[in-house]
């Protein structure tokens, strides 16, 4: 009988590339301190490494719509939630990277224990994982498709999630099919529903006799129409395609988006000749 072995932990190449980075400005800075003071910096210094790491994992969650917070006065890490994160956008912009994306049968997913002391930190992080299209197979059991090991060492850094969650990485779930899954994870219908009425909306208003419009009008008839896309792919994971459920309307609904968009513009551009 042949052994058997388990396969090699993967290398992150996220995680690796924060590090890197990190490095070289804390390396770069301490270098320059030493050569301006020539050489005192580095026996004054007992800061290496320095917060080079923290703070860029401070900046990185805060563009994904996190504000993460180490105190050592204040004891537990906090958390709190921006209206919404720059990155979100983006995807909903161009969803077909999401949806194109090859996937290699991997889940990611993140189980935690926060103590009921930390309510807040709790709730939060609990609303940050679904803002970041993962499911949820429990209360505090959520999954992913994508590779989400530097986002869980970018909240590690920022916020210490280490010490309340663990994060785990399996070919299957359970024995279930990849789809039973991800229909657990994520509410297929709900989706549907919220995305036909975003279809049956716009085909009403494409029904409509146009006019030219002012500047003015258009600029607030665009920001309308990117509204109403974005609260119809509110929930949507973006999955790649093999996953997707049978009756899955994503594609429609990006498509109907910017036929809107360039209606819109159209308008504008008549009103101008």
């Amino acid at each position: 009988m042949k052994p058997q072995y388990l396969p090699k932990p993967r290398i992150a190449p996220g995680i690796v590339r924060r590090q890197i980075c990190a490095e070289l400005v804390d390396l770069l800075s301490i270098a320059v301190a030493g050569l301006t003071t020539r050489g005192k910096a580095w026996i004054w210094s007992r800061s290496y490494p320095r917060m080079t790491a923290y703070r860029q994992a401070i900046y990185r969650l805060r563009r994904d719509g996190l504000v993460a917070r180490r105190d050592e006065h204040a004891g537990s890490p906090t958390l709190a939630l921006t209206p919404e994160g720059r990155r979100h956008v983006s995807a909903e912009m161009m969803p077909e990277r999401f949806w194109n994306r090859r996937w290699d049968g991997r889940w990611y997913l993140l189980m935690y224990d926060v103590p009921e002391r930390e309510r807040r930190y709790r709730s939060v992080l609990n609303r940050f994982l679904t803002r970041m299209r993962m499911g949820s197979l429990q209360k505090s059991v959520f999954v992913s498709v994508h590779d989400i090991r530097p986002l869980f060492y970018d909240l590690d850094v920022a916020a210490a999630v280490a010490e309340y969650t663990n994060l785990f990485e399996a070919l299957t779930v359970r024995g279930q099919s990849d789809a039973a899954v991800a229909a657990r994870a994520w509410d297929f219908g709900q989706l549907r529903e919220q995305q036909s009425k975003y279809l049956e909306a716009c085909q009403a208003r494409m029904r409509r006799p146009t006019a030219a419009l002012p500047l003015p009008d258009v600029l607030a008839a665009l920001r309308s129409e990117l509204a109403g896309y974005r609260e119809a792919l509110a929930g949507d994971p973006l999955l790649p395609k093999a996953l997707w459920p049978s009756d899955y309307l994503g594609p429609q609904v990006a498509a109907m988006f910017r036929r809107r968009i360039r209606r819109l513009i159209g308008r504008m551009i008549s009103w101008k000749a």
